[in-house]
């Protein structure tokens, strides 16, 4: 929907098929007359483009209450009770399984407040599309909602919002690289060594994750509980989770640590964690130059005298007038987040098929 929306606001800004009766009014009063004296100039184009943002407003209000209260709140309340077992029964368990539950419970928690906090930037800007809604249907032409000043006001705090996403994305960017080579250099560190070799300071969350769970390590507590959580299902799951731990810490003296498919896995794991943490950070270019472009209709509207705008201000515009700086980094935004949902929806196939390449290349060196 968001490569819907923007390209054509794409389309909008650069007056593409102008002849069609994508701009013309009078083809809407076909189906509902528009009131006067505003409305009435909604062209068919812009009813397409306030459906999407509608869509928008209300999609993303929802996404970020799941975000607050499901992956946020609910689960922050069940790794609690998690927690408080742990507590509560540590001195009669393996004491590397009590470590590793711990380390994993302490990640999931900051996955819990990281999705409270996006939830509500998330939230907070899905209620600013009201307001681009209101204007694709020249509602703040009429002076509702707040009028012009109202839009500008919900587009800066849309910005606003905008900056710890950008963040984010850098972070994951940066992490997504950071733990390609940190696989990379644990697969090293234990080729061809017996299980007998490692101590229990080697067992980590990470080490256990990627060489002693045999089928995977997804515990219950990383997903949010149901509406009406079994308190008494939940210490059967752990109890139960804490004894497939402390079984495959168990030390085998001829167990190799790092299997030949084991190591395939993992190289396929670097190598796709490397590029979605490039991808991300591509993401992040893409998003400041949409978070740059709608900056100049602020800046616009703010310092609409030119003869008296600062010379900072005048630079960020690049010297254009208000009217072509406007226009200009508005089209860069509508552009820009036309490319990133093509990027989010592309990425899967291409690093799959880039991660098979990379790993052939390994293989021959």
């Amino acid at each position: 929907m968001q490569f819907v929306r923007n390209a054509l606001c794409c389309v909008k800004d650069l007056k593409l098929l102008h002849s069609s009766p994508l701009y013309d009014a009078s083809f809407v009063h076909l189906f509902y007359k528009m009131p006067e004296p505003y409305l009435s100039k909604t062209t068919p184009l812009e009813v397409l483009i306030a459906i999407t943002q509608l869509y928008a407003a209300i999609g993303l209000s929802v996404l970020g209450v799941k975000l607050i209260f499901l992956q946020g709140l609910k689960k922050m309340i069940r790794l609690n009770r998690v927690a408080d077992l742990l507590n509560e029964k540590s001195s009669k368990l393996n004491k590397l399984a009590v470590k590793i539950v711990n380390s994993s419970l302490q990640e999931e928690s900051d996955n819990a407040l990281r999705s409270t906090f996006v939830g509500f930037l998330v939230f907070g800007t899905g209620l600013t599309f009201f307001w681009l809604f209101g204007n694709s249907l020249h509602v703040t032409e009429w002076g509702l909602i707040g009028g012009v000043p109202g839009l500008v006001h919900a587009i800066t705090v849309a910005e606003v919002l905008m900056i710890p996403l950008l963040w984010y994305m850098v972070k994951d960017g940066f992490a997504g690289i950071k733990k390609s080579n940190k696989i990379r250099s644990l697969v090293q560190s234990v080729k061809g060594k017996k299980q007998k070799d490692m101590n229990d300071n080697w067992i980590t969350l990470d080490t256990y994750t990627m060489f002693l769970a045999k089928d995977g390590f997804a515990p219950f507590w990383i997903e949010p509980p149901s509406s009406r959580a079994d308190i008494h299902a939940e210490e059967k799951m752990f109890i139960k989770e804490v004894e497939i731990i402390a079984k495959n810490v168990t030390v085998v003296p001829t167990a190799t640590v790092l299997s030949d498919e084991k190591e395939d896995e993992l190289e396929s794991e670097a190598i796709s964690s490397k590029l979605y943490g490039y991808r991300e950070l591509l993401v992040f270019v893409i998003n400041l130059v949409a978070f740059y472009g709608y900056l100049m209709g602020i800046l616009a509207f703010h310092f609409d005298k030119e003869d008296e705008q600062h010379h900072v201000v005048r630079s960020m515009m690049f010297h254009q007038s208000n009217e072509y700086a406007d226009w200009a980094g508005n089209l860069a935004g509508d552009l820009a987040w036309t490319i990133e949902p093509l990027v989010i929806m592309a990425s899967p196939f291409i690093i799959s098929r880039l991660s098979k390449v990379n790993k052939k290349k390994v293989k021959i060196e």
